[in-house]
């Protein structure tokens, strides 16, 4: 341990904790806990009382995707400041971010640049099913979704179409009856000049629809496609 410009500090594994005054430096039990973390990249880990974040900014490091916990106020936002101060992305203040900049720009905020979609590729505590984890994760959901078609048009419209479908196939692949979803997608295709592809996803589109018995895609939908020269034949 260190004090530099007044701050105690914590060296360990590569990184830097910062110790604020109230909570203490990790013990041997801890210590001995991080020498034998085995965790594989993308693994979905919980950790209840994470203190300082040691173990937690280590295990995502590794790769893995954690959820940090503690009851202390203090601790939370201790966590989450070296996470920050070793190079781990907190993901859902990021997307906390897009947020208010889409709704402080009219959705017209610049979010490729803002947000890795990787990032956004697992639900907040998939799991759990207790109230308080249940508003915040259907919050974050929708957030998630709003993003990727935003993301998915902002991409086409810079010419990155490869992207902007692989994108758009995450949006539908998260929720696959949404409509706003399909369109980016649809948009894509036809921003690339691929009119049989965006005729193919349109048809699948509404397949989907029909056998989900919620109806058919609606009118601007169908009149995008016969926009684009593309005629669609109303499903048996």
């Amino acid at each position: 341990m260190s004090d530099t410009d007044g701050r105690l500090t914590f060296a360990y594994g590569g990184c830097v904790f910062e110790i604020p005054e109230g909570l203490a430096a990790p013990k041997k039990g801890s210590l001995f806990f991080c020498r034998n973390l085995a965790v594989t990249p993308h693994e979905r880990v919980l950790e209840i009382g994470g203190g300082l974040g040691l173990a937690a900014v280590l295990m995502a490091r590794a790769g893995a995707r954690v959820v940090a916990t503690d009851i202390v106020h203090e601790a939370v936002q201790t966590i989450r400041a070296n996470a920050r101060r070793n190079g781990v992305a907190v993901d859902v203040r990021e997307m906390m971010g897009v947020l208010k900049q889409l709704r402080g720009q009219g959705g017209d905020a610049d979010v490729v640049d803002a947000v890795d979609p990787g990032a956004m590729g697992d639900e907040l505590l998939p799991d759990w099913y207790d109230d308080w984890v249940i508003v915040d994760r259907e919050r974050l959901r929708q957030l998630r979704l709003h993003v990727l078609d935003s993301m998915c048009r902002q991409l086409s419209s810079r010419g990155l179409h490869f992207e902007a479908i692989d994108v758009g196939l995450m949006a539908i692949a998260a929720e696959p009856l949404r409509e706003s979803a399909h369109r980016a997608l649809i948009e894509a295709h036809l921003a690339e000049r691929n009119v049989a592809e965006a005729r193919r996803q349109y048809v699948s589109y509404a397949l989907l629809l029909r056998d989900a018995g919620c109806g058919t895609p609606s009118p601007s939908l169908t009149q995008l496609l016969r926009g684009s020269g593309c005629e669609v034949a109303p499903l048996d």
